[in-house]
């Protein structure tokens, strides 16, 4: 069994991280409707997997 270390960091250390991403992703979501085009709904997926990646101490 493959255990990961649990890593526990605050929420606003996490939240101050995450929120040039968000803003960013605020950006596309504002630009484009996703509801109207597969493409940009798997873009959206994939903006949202990068920036809980780009969180440190994110556990999915």
């Amino acid at each position: 069994m493959n255990v990961r270390p649990e890593v526990n960091i605050p929420l606003a250390d996490a939240l101050d991280q995450a929120t040039p991403y968000w803003r960013k992703a605020k950006l596309l979501f504002d630009q484009f409707d996703f509801k109207q085009s597969e493409i940009f709904r798997l873009k959206a997926v994939r903006l949202v997997a990068k920036i809980l990646n780009e969180i440190d101490g994110f556990d999915r």
